[in-house]
């Protein structure tokens, strides 16, 4: 939580107050939001859109397309050897997973570099799969399970260090 204004007169603390370029209220036309002494940041808003230029860092995104509510959650798989195990389980903690409404995975090499495998991106079900060489994964009510083929891509010394967070995997969920 952040300071309180209680006790603080505007021309004291004026500098730090946030507010748009014009000094104005904000309206259906986008407008950078600046401090009291009129340095930008990179945030704009309107009354129906919020525009963020350059870097963005969120922890937890929702979004609402017109008609649905949706938010987005990244999950680590966290260790696995996948020359020595051909899949693993990652806990989803949703209430209601026949709520997803897209899933995709990022796998990382030992030597951090990252992979994301083909046709890694499922828009309806709940299985996503990666092509016959990489492998799938299913979602169910608890959990997503990650298989890797059998001599494919990922059955690999590429992919067998431990302690490692192997990659994420990103669930799109109506709210």
């Amino acid at each position: 939580m952040g300071s309180t204004l209680t006790g603080t007169t505007i021309a004291v603390g004026y500098d730090s107050l946030l507010k748009t370029t014009d000094n104005g209220p904000i309206t259906s036309t986008l407008k950078t939001i600046t401090d009291g002494v009129g340095n930008d940041s990179q945030l704009q808003l309107s009354t129906s859109k919020t525009k963020a230029d350059g870097a963005f860092e969120a922890d937890n995104i929702s979004f609402n397309d017109g008609t649905n509510k949706f938010k987005t959650i990244v999950l680590e798989i966290g260790n696995w050897d996948m020359d020595a195990t051909a899949s693993v389980t990652v806990a989803h903690g949703l209430a209601d997973h026949t709520k997803i409404r897209g899933a995709s995975l990022v796998i990382r090499r030992d030597n951090a570099s990252i992979d994301i495998p083909t046709g890694g991106y499922a828009t309806y079900g709940y299985d996503v799969g990666f092509g016959d060489e990489f492998g799938a994964a299913a979602i169910d009510a608890t959990n997503v399970n990650i298989y890797r083929v059998a001599a494919g891509v990922y059955d690999s010394t590429d992919y067998n260090s431990t302690p490692f967070n192997r990659g994420w995997v990103t669930l799109l969920v109506e709210v």
